[in-house]
């Protein structure tokens, strides 16, 4: 037999009245009992149909203005640039497309004078036995030094033993 556990279930919604205590089976069926009262849940919505097309624009003509003979307010027709004018245009121009050559000119100028000294610079460099030969040689003359501290130490020590052999074997 199952082990029912009491649950405590408001009896309605409304707050002043005092709650009942069901076990879990009696409060299962009524859930069941108050979903078949309401029946199933309804379908969803179907999906809202996709806008219209936006009509095409056309362009409407505007009425030309009426024109006034004696209005000093209205002002005339722009005229083309004069000769002059399109001449300082094609000059400012020109020397801004100048001053932008001639930075360059000089950025590429500053940059090989210093790959030039760097090149300058490694072909001064030793190569091959050369680049390691001073300090090959202080390694050798390192080696060359801790191996006569450590040999004369090493006799040292082979001599007090000995002297120490000997003065056993005269006082026997």
């Amino acid at each position: 037999m199952p082990n029912f556990q009491p649950k405590i279930v408001p009896e309605t919604l409304s707050l002043p009245q005092p709650l009942v205590v069901q076990d879990s089976e009696t409060s299962f069926n009524n859930i069941k009992h108050e979903r078949d009262k309401i029946g199933p849940p309804p379908p969803p919505p179907p999906p809202p149909p996709p806008p219209p097309p936006p009509p095409l624009m056309k362009r409407i003509p505007t009425p030309p203005l009426p024109k006034t003979s004696t209005s000093s307010s209205a002002a005339p027709a722009p005229a083309p640039p004069s000769a002059l004018i399109v001449a300082f245009a094609r000059m400012v121009e020109a020397e801004s497309q100048l001053d932008y050559a001639y930075a360059k000119h000089a950025q590429i100028i500053r940059k090989r004078k210093i790959l030039r000294a760097q090149i300058e610079k490694l072909e001064k460099l030793p190569v091959g036995y050369d680049a390691f030969k001073k300090d090959l040689e202080k390694l050798i003359s390192d080696l060359e030094s801790s191996k006569t501290t450590a040999q004369e130490a090493e006799l040292t020590a082979l001599e007090e033993e000995e002297a120490a052999l000997m003065e056993v074997y005269v006082n026997h």
